[in-house]
């Protein structure tokens, strides 16, 4: 029998995109969802209790106290793992909501990816980071089919553009960390097979908790098997709520400085769509469901009144003076 398999993840005001996360990743071979929401007002909350209902994903509250520290996810993590639920999947997932993983082995499932690297205990799967592709409007639709274009592959700088996610074998993590696990079980590092998706193996200098070993090296970058699209901008109007609210991310403001890294716009990658056909059949299924259809069309309508909010105030108009400006393509690039 398959290894079944998790995806952990934090959340807010994810709505406007939730089912075709949610809908990717269940046809790829994820059996379950975990979900720790914090402060959500969108309609978040009311699509992953009724994916709850449905047997497809488990909601925590995870709303910031006034005596918690900044960090929700991981204090979100903190509780994942004393969650007797994880005893259930022999593997875990840790991304955000606007992250894909984009298995280009085989069949493209989870399954393949965890069975061709030999079932490994980690296997951790660098950014390919998506820009905006010049697109200003919010528009409904796939994220995965409106963003195809991206950084060029094997560039080191910015920091970001060789970021990893990882997927584990969820029982020999003691430990879970945003971009890689933090202590492994027994605490010995040298127990563990951590491997790339190519099924490289990361080197000794992994097992030391340094500043830097949240990203691949030259030794071990690699996008042939597997990656994670990182649709962290989107479109220019929708990223400019998240300036206007103060939105941080890992402690990492959500600002021009931000944008400026993140939307990479270099060059074409087109490699998840043979995925999406099986997406957007299961995403179909979900839609067919009224409360998930009411939920998801007010997700949207929400995310549509905060941009047109956004726009009314100076700052906003100012604001995406600023991005548009950041935001010029190369004249040989059609999207």
């Amino acid at each position: 029998m398959a290894d079944k398999s998790l995806i952990l993840t934090c959340m807010k005001n994810e709505g406007a995109w939730l089912l075709e996360w949610v809908a990717f990743h269940l046809s790829i071979g994820f059996d379950h969802i975990l979900v720790y929401s914090n402060d959500c007002v969108d309609g978040t909350d009311q699509m992953l209790d009724r994916l709850a209902e449905m047997g497809l994903a488990t909601r925590y509250n995870n709303d910031r106290k006034p005596h918690h520290r900044p960090s929700y996810q991981l204090r979100a993590y903190r509780k994942a793992r004393k969650n007797p639920m994880l005893e259930d999947y022999a593997y875990t997932a840790i991304i955000d909501a606007d992250e894909f993983i984009n298995v280009k082995l085989g069949d493209g499932s989870v399954g393949a990816l965890i069975a061709e690297t030999g079932r490994p205990d980690v296997i951790s799967l660098p950014w390919r980071v998506f820009g905006t592709g010049g697109i200003a409007e919010y528009r409904p639709g796939f994220v995965t089919e409106a963003f195809t274009w991206a950084a060029r592959e094997n560039r080191p700088r910015p920091a970001q553009l060789w970021g990893m996610k990882s997927l584990f074998r969820t029982e020999a993590i003691a430990q879970f960390g945003l971009h890689r696990p933090v202590q492994p079980e027994g605490g010995d590092w040298a127990a563990l097979r951590w491997v790339n998706p190519a099924g490289t193996e990361m080197s000794e200098r992994y097992h030391a908790q340094t500043s830097g070993n949240w990203r691949f090296d030259r030794e071990t970058i690699d996008y042939s098997a597997a990656q994670i699209n990182h649709y962290a901008v989107k479109f220019r109007k929708s990223y400019i709520t998240k300036v206007l609210r103060g939105s941080a991310h890992g402690g990492i403001a959500r600002d021009e400085t931000y944008f400026q890294i993140m939307n990479q716009n270099e060059e074409p990658d087109h490699s998840i769509a043979r995925l999406l056909p099986a997406a957007k059949a299961r995403y179909a299924d979900l839609l067919a469901d009224p409360v998930l259809a009411q939920w998801d069309a007010h997700a949207r309508a929400w995310h549509e009144d905060k941009i047109a909010t956004a726009l009314r105030s100076p700052e906003g108009k100012e604001l995406l003076d600023h991005l548009s400006e950041r935001d010029k393509l190369p004249e040989n690039q059609i999207t």
